[in-house]
């Protein structure tokens, strides 16, 4: 026998021993004395036709609720007489391949015990001072019928999901047939352990081996491939596209759920389904990255396919377990477009130099963006204004200082930042070259600055 089985067997016998002994320590605190007890209590009862069970419960003990403690009492021993006990594991086929996936598989399928009692009858009582006795029975014959009936509800149940995955495969509708594969296991799962032990592995009429061969042919099926060899994005752009497609036995799926993965900075969902076309369309914003290229993982996911579904927990992490392909594609962060325009005056007077926006130019191309002098073309527009004053003399030389300020608009007019620069000051011989000379220190300044202002503006928009 398997040993996993042995532990659940003996994990399941201790936690019922241990149960009953923690139930029945309350009512048989203390030595019962059998003396004038109906024969019904004092006699050892093996009834052909019924399951019995016998509780007792001290008055003292438990003043307030003596009866239900003495009526569970009586339901866990007739529990303990119809021992409904775990099977065996030994599995009596041998699959070659996938043996674990199949072991895996006979445990999730394994019938398990039913202790909730149902047509049970008290048939007796018996109360004194300081003590109360009740017997409750359970036909064997309405009990076994109860069990044939549920099983055989739910096998055809099982079947009909069966009937249904079959049904989807002949139409190409995998994930469908997948799903409701999985709902014939939920559906029958407490009473299909039965078919893991027929001997023949190729029992066409053996639905359960079918269901595990089925799935296993058409996860092992599934494959992605991507749609282009390169991939780009603009650096705290969006990036949209159909990046992959998904199919099963070469055939497009639909609706088939997917988890996404990125490598960099960026705003994306966690899932995807395929679309029409069986098509992997991506969509995510904001990609910000220190690297120039950055990686986009899709994956398969089974147990996104299945978390809306009837399916129960061990059976979706049964089914997780399946390998599910994925691609991994690289994506090239290209810097963003930027249009740079100012209104640069000294003294009132316009300067034809632009001294600023060269500064903006020259440090924005050293980071690795694109200058532009078409602002339909831009991501992002710049705009720079500044002009300078006069401060005063003093012993012929004249001071002049400048004040100025820059705004980082979107290519649709939205301004995502607006800030002052740092207020400079020239000193020279005449107001005009004074005046220059803050520029100079402003261009410097606005150097330092404009990188990282720029990108934080964008990573914010």
């Amino acid at each position: 026998m398997n040993s996993s089985y042995t532990k659940i067997g003996l994990l399941f016998s201790i936690g019922f021993l241990i149960g009953g002994m923690l139930l029945l320590s309350s009512c048989k605190s203390s030595k019962v004395n059998y003396k004038n007890l109906p024969e019904w209590i004092t006699t050892s009862i093996s009834n052909p036709q019924y399951y019995i069970g016998i509780g007792h419960s001290k008055k003292d003990t438990n003043p307030t609720n003596y009866k239900d403690m003495a009526n569970r009492a009586a339901l866990q021993a007739m529990s303990e007489e119809i021992a409904v006990q775990l099977k065996g594991s030994t599995v009596l086929v041998n699959i070659e391949q996938n043996k674990q996936l199949w072991e895996d598989f006979s445990q999730v399928v394994h019938i398990q015990t039913n202790t909730q009692l149902e047509g049970y009858e008290r048939f007796a009582y018996h109360e004194t001072e300081n003590d109360y006795y009740v017997g409750y029975r359970l036909s064997r014959q309405e009990y076994q019928a109860t069990l044939a009936k549920k099983k055989r509800e739910a096998i055809d149940k099982a079947m009909s999901f069966y009937s249904k995955g079959v049904n989807a495969e002949q139409t190409g509708s995998y994930a469908k047939a997948i799903v409701a594969y999985a709902e014939a296991i939920e559906a029958g799962k407490e009473y299909l352990s039965d078919y893991l032990y027929q001997s023949s592995v190729n029992d066409s009429t053996n639905f359960v081996k079918d269901i595990f061969r089925r799935l296993q042919d058409i996860t092992s099926s599934i494959t992605l491939m991507s749609l282009s060899d390169k991939w780009s994005s603009k650096y705290g752009g969006t990036f949209h596209n159909e990046v992959a497609v998904l199919t099963i036995h070469d055939i497009a799926q639909a609706d088939f759920p997917l988890e996404l993965s990125f490598s960099g900075n960026a705003s994306f969902p966690r899932f995807v389904q395929s679309n029409s076309k069986g098509n992997v369309e991506v969509s995510i914003q904001k990609t910000k990255s220190k690297n120039r290229y950055e990686q986009l993982t899709i994956q398969a996911s089974m147990s996104e396919l299945l978390s809306k579904s009837n399916v129960n927990y061990n059976i979706r992490q049964w089914l997780s377990k399946q390998s599910m392909p994925s691609i991994t594609c690289e994506i090239e962060l290209l810097p963003a477009t930027i249009y740079i325009s100012s209104r640069e005056q000294n003294m009132n007077q316009n300067i034809t130099t632009s001294p600023l926006r060269q500064a903006a130019i020259e440090q924005l191309q050293q980071s690795g963006y694109q200058i532009t002098n078409n602002p339909s073309e831009a991501d992002f527009i710049i705009h720079i204004m500044s002009n300078t004053e006069s401060v005063g003399q003093n012993n012929g030389f004249y001071t002049c200082k400048l004040n100025g300020t820059f705004e980082i608009r979107t290519v649709g007019g939205k301004s995502i930042m607006n800030k002052s620069l740092r207020t400079t000051q020239g000193t020279q011989l005449n107001y005009f070259n004074a005046g220059m000379n803050a520029y100079t220190e402003a261009a410097s300044q606005l150097k330092n600055r404009i990188v990282l202002e720029l990108e934080t503006a964008i990573s914010q928009s």
